[in-house]
């Protein structure tokens, strides 16, 4: 029997059992087929992979909404809660979205917990939704027409290659090993620069500066070896002092650096599979990410040590001002 007519069978069988369960069934929209839409979504089977798209009329006119939004001064709550469901739909599909919405939840319901303002009633201040609307309009003008991600059945069990990123930041450079498995693939040791001291108002080699460099250092390995896991489950190793990128990559929030976080964001709404686990790395353990991180330091050797040698550099742009996808609208 073929695997279409085995389906059909399997599928039969299951309506069957819970009809005789007595549960009631909207068989008039049932599909059956390797391309379907449901709720707004077209999903297709690919065989390995399953797609799933937004339709490019959606994606255009959710744009369109948000430019307008950000003309006003003030916004209806209606308007809002409008253009808000319809960022939901984007965020059930696209998890890096959720972060933005609860500003725009908070804002679109007249909940007596919520701050009040001198808007007329039934309006809101543009500025009160200003940064996640900002965000949403530079993603979508980022990635235009149709929204199609993809997912692998494999990835999804968990039965491909673990691909390990081991993190370390120093007061002068960033440092970081990739590896699959056990086996490391790439290595990186990028210095501060002066365009890192003038977009983040730290100085290099002043410990005041730590924590946004240990945030720069997760959003600098993301970008540098996206190839390598954003179709792919990911785990993130860093130091046990490291709670700032820790806490970023998990809930995609930094108080250290918004810039940052809203960047992470973005690289996340490019992937199939947020990165999953987050482990504390003791200083001790990270001996090769602490040495690549601290080449730069005055003083400090900079040799690469013997266990990177024939192991692949990843190159690490100068971070000026354009290497940053939301830094122009902000």
């Amino acid at each position: 029997m073929d695997t279409e007519q085995a389906t059909a069978n399997t599928v039969t069988r299951l309506l069957l059992l819970w009809l005789i369960l007595g549960f009631d069934l909207a068989v008039h929209k049932a599909q059956l087929a390797r391309l379907v839409n449901w709720i707004g979504y077209q999903i297709e089977d690919e065989g390995e992979t399953v797609a799933v798209s937004i339709k490019e009329d959606f994606m255009f006119d959710l744009t369109t909404e948000a430019e307008e939004l950000l003309k006003k001064n003030m916004i209806s709550r209606r308007a809002l809660r409008s253009f808000t469901g319809k960022c939901n739909h984007v965020a059930n599909f696209l998890y890096s979205w959720r972060p933005f919405m609860d500003q725009l939840w908070a804002a679109s319901c007249d909940s007596p917990g919520f701050k009040k303002s001198w808007a007329p009633k039934g309006m809101i201040w543009t500025a009160q939704v200003r940064n996640s609307i900002t965000w949403i309009l530079r993603f979508l003008r980022l990635s235009p027409g149709r929204l199609t991600r993809r997912w692998s059945f494999a990835e999804y069990e968990g039965s491909g290659d673990i691909l390990t990123m081991t993190l370390d930041a120093s007061p002068w450079g960033l440092g970081g090993i990739l590896q699959r498995n056990v086996i490391i693939i790439s290595w990186s040791s990028s210095p501060l620069s002066k365009h890192d001291q003038r977009i983040h108002k730290r100085r290099i080699g002043s410990s005041s500066g730590q924590q946004i460099w240990e945030c720069l250092v997760y959003l600098v390995a993301l970008r540098t070896w996206e190839e390598f896991w954003l179709d792919r489950r990911l785990t993130v190793t860093v130091r046990s002092d490291n709670i700032a990128a820790l806490f970023l990559g998990a809930q995609m929030k930094a108080k250290a650096s918004n810039l940052i976080a809203r960047e992470v964001a973005l690289v996340y709404s490019e992937s199939s599979f947020e990165p999953r686990v987050f482990v504390h790395l003791p200083g001790v353990a990270n001996v090769l990410a602490d040495h690549l991180s601290r080449m730069s330091a005055p003083g400090y050797p900079d040799n690469i040590p013997a266990e990177l040698e024939g192991v692949l550099q990843a190159h690490t742009p100068v971070r000026k001002k354009d290497w940053y996808k939301i830094l122009p609208t902000s």
